[in-house]
Formats: C-alpha cells, structure tokens, sequence
C-alpha cells in the first residue's frame, strides 16, 4: 500500500475572498459553524447555507449578514434525506452573482447535517431496509453528492483557490457505542469516504474533525431516548458534571484548527485533544 501523507496542510484558512458551503445550518454545530466562518472571511465571500428548515436558514443567514456585512449569503432549503439535486450548489453559486469560482481564494464545505437514528432498537434488531437506505442517505451518500458537486464547481491546477474539505464526525466513527448502532455505522463510513478522497487527492486539505459531546437536540435524543440505560446514564453524567460543549466553543475550537492547518488530510481531529 502506499503511504499516507504525513505532513500537515499548513497556513490559514481565513480573512481572505472565500466560497463556504455549510450543511446542517439550521442549528446546531452547523449553525455554530457558519457564524464562525462567516466572521473570519474576507471581503466579497460567500457562504451558501443548506438545511430542510427554512426558518432556521433564514435565522443563521441574518446572524451572519449581521456578523460580517461583507459577506453574501444565500440558503438552500434542501431534505438530504431523500434527494440531492443535481444543480444543488452551481444553482446557489448562480443565484449570488458574486463572479466566477476562480476568484475565490479559498472554497470550503462543511459537512453538519447528519442524524443520530433510531435509538430505540440493538443493533442485532435493526431490520428495516428502508430506514437504512434513509439513514445512509442523509448521513453517507449526500455527503459524498454534495462534495462532487463542490468540486466540480471549482477550476483545477495552480489557478484555483485553495480547497477545503471538512466532516463533522464523532469518536462514534471508531468506536462502538451501545444503541447507536445506526449512528455509528453512518459516522465510520463516512469518515472513511473522506479519507479515501485525501489518499486521492494530494491537492486537498481534508479535516474529520470531531467535534465533542455537544449541546445539540441529537445529544439530548441520547440522554433520553438510547435503549441502553448505561449511554443514557453517561451522557447524563456528563451533563451535571458541565462537560456537554456549547455549539459555540466547539465552533471556535475548529476554526482555530483551520487557522493553523495543523492537521494531516484525511485524519480525523478530536476537540478534547485540542487546547483554545
């Protein structure tokens, strides 16, 4: 086998003209994410925001406009559960009029959305088809979809801006968690596509980044809905111990990361072994 590139992708992603995608934008660490960005951006960026709730969109992109008014935002009410359009992202890159892709800078998705699945079963008792086929659907191959469509937006070579790739991820991707078996599932697989993606392409900068046990409605589903009672019982310790992560922290935890480029393509980051 070939070996894995063991250098870190080095300088910043920010404060210069850059194209940012963010998924899950509605709330959540995806919400949190797209502030973030926004605010360390430079002037005539644009982020395209995507989510199935309208509302939360239409929330996210008035905080960012507010954040950084040089910044265009437009939101893309989109269920990555059932269907990926094919004109997805070049649509909403049409509907800015913000010039060619070839005058960013930097270009960077963000992979938020995602679901935690039914909680309710083991792992051994998950026989619905049809809900793996969803389940995957909306945490594996939209993922894999999306990022297609976001490269083939961008021009190729020396002249294009600077590429970044980034899946929210979780420890669940490497380690067996009790109840979550759908979750896990999801998570391992797509962090795998992207590491796959880097091996292939030396020219991208690829960040698994995992982002903590954060205080998102998916945390609180666990806390009060995994047939296990010993997950329950640990998400529930962590909580009155004050160790749930604010969307917020992890935010700024992972764009510090960006800032530095400290980090392998394809590897996966945890927030718990980073310091702010």
């Amino acid at each position: 086998m070939p070996e894995t590139n063991n250098e870190c992708v080095g300088g910043s992603a920010w404060g210069r003209r850059s194209l940012v995608v963010v998924t899950g934008a509605s709330r959540g660490i995806g919400r949190a994410v797209a502030l973030e960005a926004g605010r360390r951006v430079g002037q005539g960026s644009l982020m395209v925001l995507v989510a199935r709730n309208a509302d939360g969109l239409g929330a996210t992109a008035e905080a960012v406009r507010r954040a950084n008014a040089a910044v265009s935002v437009v939101c893309k009410q989109a269920d990555l559960e059932r269907d990926v359009a094919p004109d997805l992202l070049s649509d909403a890159v049409s509907q800015a009029e913000c010039g060619d892709t070839a005058d960013y800078k930097v270009a960077m998705i963000v992979h938020s959305a995602g679901s935690v699945g039914d909680l309710s079963e083991g792992t051994a008792q998950l026989a619905d088809s049809a809900k793996w086929t969803s389940y995957l659907a909306l945490n594996v191959s939209s993922a894999a979809v999306l990022t297609a469509q976001f490269l083939a937006l961008l021009p190729q070579g020396d002249n294009g801006p600077r590429r970044y790739i980034v899946n929210i991820t979780s420890l669940a991707a490497v380690e067996p968690f009790p109840s979550l078996g759908y979750y896990c599932v999801g998570r391992a697989a797509r962090q795998m596509y992207f590491s796959v993606l880097a091996a292939e392409n030396a020219s991208l900068a690829v960040l698994n980044y995992s982002p903590g046990v954060v205080d998102t409605d998916m945390v609180a589903s666990i806390e009060n809905g995994a047939s296990d009672p010993a997950i329950r019982n640990s998400f529930s310790d962590m909580r009155k111990r004050g160790d749930i992560v604010s969307p917020e922290k992890t935010a700024a935890r992972l764009a510090a990361v960006l800032e530095t480029g400290a980090f392998q393509s394809g590897k996966r980051i945890d927030y718990y072994d980073l310091k702010d």
